[in-house]
Order: structure tokens, then sequence, then C-alpha cells
């Protein structure tokens, strides 16, 4: 870019009462709609790597004999897609015949939406997937041996469904603890696939906010 961003600024007026200079109109009009495409798409792929997750688990358990925990895994899984393909439809609702501005501003109210949506989903995503992998655990053979050897040790443990109290104070404490921080967990995942992303969408927002004023 041979022009910075002020030289595009104090030559872009064409008239006084301008709102924004037609050049940095034009220049944040490119710079939002790369953004966004980038977005849309990777938030594309992201179901569809979810929907080839479903397959591989699906078969790994199968293979492995877990066919149970792969399918409920799987359904988790697919409760993600579904409200991914939700949100899909309400982003193709937005009028996209309005200013950049105004469908950035529709853009990321329409993403902080998903966030909360999917942010409220993980609260139950998270300690159900935990549960499961821990009941399949506890129908293993590994995890018979542990018991026997931990009763062996505490004759005097209580015992619920063939299982010392202990350990399922535990597993639900620990799945407890995953719905509450569900939230920043899920913000780790946005950060590491759409951080970046995020951040300039941001920015490009603050900008020409800032040159509206």
């Amino acid at each position: 870019m041979k022009d910075s961003i002020e030289t595009i600024w104090k030559q872009g007026f064409m008239k006084d009462d301008a709102l924004i200079a037609p050049k940095i109109n034009d220049l944040y009009h490119q710079k939002s709609k790369d953004v966004l495409e980038k977005l849309h798409k990777a938030f594309k792929w992201n179901l569809i790597g979810l929907l080839v997750g479903v397959v591989v688990i699906i078969a790994f358990s199968a293979f492995s004999g877990t066919l149970y925990l792969g399918v409920f895994i799987s359904l988790l899984l697919l409760s993600l897609v579904v409200l991914g393909k939700k949100q899909l439809k309400e982003l193709d609702k937005i009028d996209k015949n309005v200013s950049s501005y105004a469908y950035l501003k529709s853009f990321d109210s329409w993403f902080k939406s998903l966030i909360a949506e999917y942010t409220t989903l993980y609260r139950y995503f998270y300690p159900l997937l935990f549960l499961g992998i821990m009941l399949q655990w506890r129908l293993s053979g590994s995890a018979t041996s542990f018991i026997q050897g931990l009763l062996l040790d505490y004759p005097n443990s209580y015992v619920l469904f063939d299982t010392p109290a202990i350990i399922l104070v535990v597993v639900f404490t620990i799945a407890a603890l995953l719905a509450y921080f569900a939230a920043a967990l899920y913000r780790c995942d946005m950060d590491l696939v759409y951080g970046r992303l995020i951040k300039r969408l941001d920015e490009i927002i603050a900008d020409m906010e800032e040159l509206r004023r």
C-alpha cells in the first residue's frame, strides 16, 4: 500500500460535509469484506471438521469396542453442527444492501449472538463429554481392577452403584467445574480458531466509529 491511512484521509474528502472520505470508505469496505469472508469461511470449515470428526469417532469407536461412547460423543458434536447451521441461516437474513459499517455492525451482533449460544451449549457439552468418558472407563477392566484395589486398601468405603462414593464425588465435582468454566474454555477455543480475525474485525469497527465522530 503506497499511501498511508493518514494520507488517504487527508486527500479523500470530496466535500466538506462528507461523513467519511470516499477513499477511506472504500478502503475499509475492502478490509471488512476480506475479514468477514475469512470468518464466514472459517466457521463453515469448522462445521465440516465437526462432521468429519463424527465419522472418524464412529469408525474408531466401532473398531475399539466403545461404540456406545462413540455414538454419544457423535451426538454431542452433531448438536454443535445443528446450532451452527441454525446460526448460518440467521446470518443469511442480514441485509447486505446497506453500508459497509451497517453490515459490519450486524455481522458483529450476529457473531456475538453465536458466541453466546455456543457458550450456553458448551455448559452442557463439556460436562456430558467428561461424564460419558468416565462412564466408559467405569465399564472397563482397568476401572474394575482399580476399584477392587481401592476397596482392599479402604474396605470401609461407602459404595454406590458398585463404585466408591469418593470416585463419584470427584467425577461429578470435575463435571460441575467444567460447566462453571465452560465460557472460559470456549473462549480459548474461539481464540485459537478465530482470535486473529475477531481482533481485526473489532479494530475495523473501532476505526470506522472513530471516523464517524
